[in-house]
């Protein structure tokens, strides 16, 4: 019997299974097709951590996708699809973020940290000389 109940509950989820792992729709032109790949991978899932909604398997990132391929049948410019996930979910949306005053530290970080460790290198190099 508990078998039995088990089996049922099985083909009653199959439906929601199948639906949840099928592909995206794919746009009919290829070309807009192509356009909306490339966003994907210029566009970060909010979910999952640096990664592409090109290669997340999250729904939010599914649903990006879906809004994106939406704008490029609408005939929007791939600037215009950018500047729109930019307006509903801040710069953050983006892969690479541009460079702003509110996002140069993150941009210069690295290039401030490594001149710093040059000059504390040399220093400490020459007092281990004299």
């Amino acid at each position: 019997m508990r078998s039995l109940r088990l089996i049922i509950l099985v083909i009653a989820l199959l439906p929601q299974l199948v639906v949840a792992f099928t592909l995206d729709d794919k746009l009919a032109d290829a070309d807009q097709e192509s356009r909306a790949v490339a966003l994907f991978n210029e566009i970060k899932c909010m979910v999952c951590s640096g990664q592409s909604i090109h290669d997340s398997n999250a729904e939010l990132a599914r649903e990006m996708r879906i809004v994106i391929r939406k704008e490029i049948e609408q005939g929007k410019s791939d600037q215009e699809v950018r500047d729109f996930m930019q307006q509903r979910y801040g710069d953050e949306i983006l892969l690479s973020p541009p460079l702003q005053l509110s996002t140069a530290i993150l941009w210069f970080f690295p290039l401030i940290l490594l001149v710093l460790g040059g000059f504390t290198l040399r220093k400490h190099v020459q007092s281990k000389h004299k």
